[in-house]
């Protein structure tokens, strides 16, 4: 996963209900904003292994109302760099759990 969970108690409106994502037993997940890929400013392909590992950067799209929940450093508009690791499969390059 890219990004961290955080647990709040809440009661969603009609025009929040929009925003869910996922529903579990009594586990609602709602969508805060939109990840879009910006840039890749590194690859580091390891041929022994089959795997990569690619620097990212991602800008941050379509904030929902729910986005003031989540932590200062995801509500700022500051991009969001990440490494990441593939392995390359019969089917391509695939993103690593």
């Amino acid at each position: 996963m890219l990004f961290g969970q955080s647990k709040y108690n809440i009661s969603l409106t009609e025009k929040g209900k929009q925003y869910v994502t996922r529903t579990e037993k009594n586990k609602t997940w709602v969508r805060c904003l939109s990840l879009k890929l910006s840039e890749v400013e590194e690859i580091h392909e390891n041929p022994s292994t089959n795997t990569a590992e690619v620097k990212l950067v991602f800008r941050k799209e379509n904030k929902t109302p729910f986005h003031i929940l989540l932590s200062d450093d995801l509500k700022s508009d500051e991009p969001i760099k990440r490494t990441m690791s593939f392995r390359k499969t019969n089917e391509g390059w695939k993103l690593c759990d």
